[in-house]
């Protein structure tokens, strides 16, 4: 793309994010005066985002479901329109904070959380305190390079690709990719009597065939499982913490996948290993992280007010 072409992407994308503002102020000030309250009473907006953000600026440092998006501040749009303190976080990491405050880990004071979706990412609770890291940049696992051999060889021919990290080998797009080229190589599966081209080989036709146990899915799904269990063991033994709470559409393969990764960690790890679980709050963990993160924003500034 010609740089005045990627230019007006972003400009687009941009207008249609403040456009959604106006219209989300809008719907706010009507409702608060049908229900007669004062637009004064909203404090803070939390919003959660793919990618990480520059906590300086508010502009992206990183976002690979975003083309060209380094330009875009969701931190300025919303508090143009809304005028109110604007919060922008990670999506990981605010599901991260919703699982611990109101999901299957409540309570706990060290836990991780890993949403296996088309990507992978990760948000930890360390000493009671989501962790972010310097630049909130922490918990992007799926950029873990999985196979020291093969970069080393890249390395040495100059050709280092983008598909070395964990997202290309265990994430849902994986699977999906693996079963496609397994079809393509002669394997057979129920698959082939719903799909007659590669792109109709989608996730929900391979769940659809998971459900009826057909074998190709299932020894794709087992070996994204052990897979993904390799690198959880690491971050077990980096980490220490009690619980492991999975999410994303991963979730859809159940205890299946669940055991497998028990299984494999029950026969790798030199101590005991955390609880493994799924999601409490399912797709709607990082709303309720967003809600604790304004909550906890809110009443910090009513302290602050109040000690003035």
């Amino acid at each position: 793309r010609s740089g005045t072409e990627a230019t007006a992407q972003i400009a687009g994308f941009a207008e249609a994010v403040r456009q959604r503002a106006a219209r989300l102020s809008n719907i706010l000030t009507h409702t608060a005066a049908m229900q007669a309250y004062a637009r004064e009473r909203l404090l803070a907006i939390s919003i959660g985002t793919p990618g990480d953000i520059d906590r300086q600026t508010g502009y992206f440092l990183y976002a690979p479901r975003f083309e060209d998006c380094t330009k875009l501040n969701l931190h300025t749009i919303f508090q143009e329109a809304f005028g109110v303190d604007v919060l922008v976080k990670n999506d990981v990491n605010l599901a991260t904070m919703g699982e611990n405050l109101f999901g299957a880990g409540g309570g706990c004071r060290n836990m991780l959380y890993i949403a296996l979706d088309y990507g992978i990412g990760s948000g930890m609770i360390l000493d009671g305190r989501l962790f972010e890291g310097a630049r909130g940049f922490s918990g992007e696992i799926g950029l873990w390079l999985m196979d020291p051999q093969e970069a080393y060889e890249r390395y040495r021919q100059n050709t280092l690709p983008d598909q070395l990290g964990l997202d290309s080998i265990v994430s849902c797009f994986a699977i999906r990719q693996n079963v496609r080229h397994r079809l393509a190589a002669g394997q057979h599966s129920i698959l082939l009597n719903w799909a007659k081209k590669d792109e109709d080989v989608t996730l929900e036709r391979i769940l659809d065939a998971f459900r009826l146990r057909d074998k190709l899915c299932m020894e794709v799904v087992e070996e994204a499982a052990v897979k993904f269990a390799c690198a959880l063991k690491n971050l077990i033994d980096f980490l220490d913490v009690e619980v492991v709470i999975l999410g994303g559409l991963a979730r859809k393969f159940g205890d299946y996948y669940l055991d497998i990764v028990r299984d494999f960690l029950s026969r790798v790890q030199p101590t005991f290993p955390p609880r493994l679980i799924w999601s409490k709050l399912g797709d709607e963990s990082t709303l309720y992280g967003a809600i604790g993160d304004a909550l906890e924003h809110a009443f910090d500034q009513i302290v602050l007010q109040s000690g003035e």
